[in-house]
């Protein structure tokens, strides 16, 4: 993919505004360093196409219940390709729409 230049190299802006915001929501210092670790999810999704695919349902979890508060990452999109029931596979083959169900603040 990168010698027939179809990869794109970004560098996210980091967002420690973003990480205060969550920081005061949970303030654990155990939940604050897995949210520190995942910012770069975040970041990413929040300098690209806003979605995120990941195995990690904890971290997913706490950006869920985060996204009721701060706006900012509550249209997200969030897809774990291991799970089944959220056909992956299908929503990307196509063309990875936009879908409320995958949106952070609508994880449950």
């Amino acid at each position: 993919m990168i010698a027939k230049k179809q990869f794109v190299y970004i560098i996210p802006q980091k967002r420690n505004d973003l990480f205060q915001k969550l920081k005061m929501i949970f303030p654990s210092n155990t939940i604050c360093t897995e949210i520190d670790k995942d910012m770069r999810l975040l970041e990413a999704a929040m300098s690209t196409d806003r979605l995120i695919a990941s195995l990690d349902d904890e971290i997913r979890k706490i950006f869920a219940k985060s996204s009721k508060t701060v706006q900012e990452i509550s249209n997200i999109e969030w897809v774990n390709p291991e799970k089944d029931d959220e056909k992956t596979l299908e929503w990307l083959k196509t063309g990875a729409k936009p879908e409320k169900k995958r949106m952070l603040v609508n994880f449950t």
